[in-house]
């Protein structure tokens, strides 16, 4: 009994030690992979833009006192006209803003942005002197600078690929000029009421088609205006993301009066015209770069 109980437990022994050297010899099944990391677009970013602005607008002027109103007959001696003109020009600056992912699929935010400006453009047109085309008007007018405080909303297509809509705020310089002159040969000249005006360009003194200058003026205003668009952005780095966007911007529209630039004696002050300039508005498509903290 005694070898019989030897022989029993050494076979168990003997199982049990194969079981565990087998089990050692099966391959080990490897630990799960880790999530992979879910980007927020919650936070602060800063960034780069340039791009292209475009538009139209236009300036009008009218005689603004007794002297360029006077009447000959049914007509007054300085008439009135209307010049309008494309803008265009590139852009570029900076911005600042703060993103709130508030779901999934949603972020808000506010962004803050400063651009240098070379949108600008000009024209001249004729103009009538007691109904005659004898005038000629000239206006121009540019976006020195401008800039935008906007609330931004978005809508994630994917976590890295952000469409939005933007609107708020616009401010910027707008810098205006206007003249009138006449043609070669003509002259016009009036004094009444204390202001006057006296404008002659002989024929062949400031060459062919050249007008003289007779009345000129400029003004510079900052203007606070609205903005509205929209744009993609897209995540291509953990800190970097491009944005492609499309905003109007409105600054707003001016009236201001330009001096005779020679007066008639013995009046002692000079006669003016009102010019009105449409309002500096324009398209804009821009390209940006941010980093995001």
């Amino acid at each position: 009994m005694r070898r019989l109980s030897l022989a029993i437990i050494a076979g168990v022994s003997t199982i049990a030690f194969t079981q565990l050297a087998s089990a050692a010899d099966l391959p080990r099944k490897a630990p799960p992979a880790p999530p992979p990391p879910v980007y927020s677009w919650t936070g602060f970013y800063v960034g780069a833009n340039v791009g292209y602005g475009w538009g139209n607008s236009s300036a009008t002027e009218s005689p603004g006192d007794p002297a360029s109103r006077l009447p000959f007959g049914p007509f007054t001696l300085i008439g009135s006209a209307s010049a309008s003109f494309d803008t265009n020009g590139w852009v570029g600056g900076l911005q600042v803003g703060y993103n709130w992912q508030f779901n999934p699929r949603w972020v808000a935010g506010v962004e803050a942005d400063f651009d240098w400006s070379d949108i600008k453009g000009s024209s001249s047109v004729s103009a009538n002197v007691i109904d005659f085309p004898r005038g000629i008007f000239n206006a121009s007018q540019k976006v020195d600078w401008f800039g935008t405080v906007r609330a931004r909303l978005g809508y994630l297509l994917t976590n890295d690929l952000l469409v939005y809509a933007t609107g708020g705020l616009a401010y910027g310089k707008v810098n205006e000029s206007a003249g009138f002159g006449l043609i070669p040969g003509a002259n016009a000249f009036a004094s009444t009421s204390g202001v006057s005006f006296v404008c002659s360009n002989p024929p062949g003194q400031f060459g062919l088609g050249e007008s003289s200058t007779c009345f000129a003026g400029s003004h510079s205003r900052t203007s606070v205006g609205w903005t509205v668009g929209g744009g993609v952005e897209y995540r291509f780095a953990q800190n970097f993301s491009l944005k492609l966007e499309y905003l109007y911007v409105d600054l707003g529209s001016e009236t201001f009066n330009i001096p005779a630039a020679t007066l008639f004696a013995p009046a002692t002050s000079p006669s003016i015209l009102n010019v009105s300039f449409d309002r500096a508005a324009f398209n804009l498509v821009r390209a940006g770069l941010n980093y995001r903290f």
